[in-house]
């Protein structure tokens, strides 16, 4: 498990004085579809909250206005149980109340939803290709990924990009694996990948990050970060002669 997830897990414990599990379909009997003219509005039928990252706000995955709409990353919490949401596009929520809070280091939103209250204005999500990159930006880029997302989460994110925001990544889930697959690195050693040790905890590292990312000298040295990468390249130099490096020596 993430060690985010296990930290998120922890907040809500905190938060609401009992321990709250992932659960989607205990929450799903909490929730009901109500058609409404040409829309179709998701209800609950106790009271719910919902979060995501306030960073979102800033990277063009949320945005808080008269109309509130996020990208369908959230987490739904209701009585003692929580589900996840990951699909790449943007929903319209009509929360009671909203404020801001602090998880670990990190600030999030809190939408409220009272018993009976909509949560989603409409179950039928608007396509809008762009949020892809933002996406990929904030959290492949830059691993800002939210806290209770897995890994799993991020590659069925990433996969339904067709679908949802009208966007073919590659014909397979052959690179999107490999990706979600090298910023996904052991809790005790990031410079370790997940997948050598795939009961141990997790982390995810920002796949622009040269210090952890490169595996060889050459490329932690032709990084973004030169001085970062000078010294992860002092501090952990590699093991073998990789093709590229061989190339560059002909």
């Amino acid at each position: 498990m993430a060690d985010s997830v296990l930290l998120f897990e922890a907040y809500l414990e905190e938060r609401f004085g009992n321990k709250i599990k992932r659960n989607a379909d205990k929450v799903q009997e909490s929730l009901k579809e109500l058609p409404f003219g040409e829309k179709i509005k998701l209800t609950t039928k106790a009271r719910a909250y919902l979060y995501i990252p306030y960073r979102f706000v800033t990277a063009g995955l949320a945005y808080i206005e008269d109309r509130i709409q996020v990208i369908s990353q959230y987490a739904l919490v209701v009585g003692d149980s929580y589900t996840v949401a990951n699909v790449p596009a943007l929903v319209e929520i009509k929360p009671d109340s909203r404020k801001r809070v602090k998880i670990g280091d990190e600030e999030y939103l809190e939408f409220f939803f009272d018993q009976n209250a909509v949560v989603l204005e409409d179950t039928r999500l608007f396509q809008q290709s762009s949020q892809v990159y933002n996406i990929f930006n904030e959290e492949i880029a830059k691993g800002n990924v939210p806290l209770y997302f897995s890994d799993v989460d991020l590659l069925f994110c990433l996969d339904l990009a067709d679908s949802f925001a009208n966007l073919k990544l590659g014909k397979n889930n052959v690179s999107l694996e490999m990706i979600i697959s090298s910023i996904t690195r052991s809790s005790n050693d990031p410079t370790q990948y997940h997948r050598l040790n795939p009961d141990g905890g997790y982390q995810f590292i920002a796949l622009r990050n040269n210090q952890l990312g490169g595996t060889n000298t050459l490329a932690k040295m032709m990084g973004s970060y030169y001085e970062p990468g000078i010294t992860s390249s002092l501090s952990r130099s590699s093991d073998k002669l990789e093709d590229i490096e061989r190339l560059m020596r002909i």
